[in-house]
């Protein structure tokens, strides 16, 4: 306890006359994982229905989403495109994930 009142990580603040104990983080640390594999599903799922007609399961939209979420990202930030919120976010997972299948696609017909 007592490390947590004396290190308190960049960028934190606190509310004057209040140490920083570093508690609630864990919760939304969670929270943001969870949002980030639902959107993953659901971006992986789009993919699927846009590229061949259906999904792919579970796990297979998930990991396909969150691979679609990193280069949908890496993509727009060098086009200079910015996407905010929540559709911001599913749009951006969903565009990647179709460009995953499309060089997947594209890879095995050679």
């Amino acid at each position: 306890m007592l490390l947590r009142l004396l290190y308190r990580p960049a960028g934190t603040t606190t509310s004057p006359g209040r140490a920083w104990t570093g508690h609630g983080t864990r919760s939304n640390d969670t929270m943001n994982i969870v949002l980030f594999l639902l959107i993953g599903g659901i971006a992986g799922w789009l993919a699927g229905k846009i590229m061949k007609g259906r999904g792919f399961g579970l796990w297979p939209n998930i990991a396909v989403g969150v691979l679609g979420a990193l280069i949908g990202g890496s993509l727009f930030r060098q086009l200079g495109i910015e996407m905010h919120g929540l559709i911001g976010q599913l749009l951006t997972a969903t565009v990647g994930a179709v460009a995953l299948l499309w060089l997947a696609k594209l890879i095995n017909k050679t």
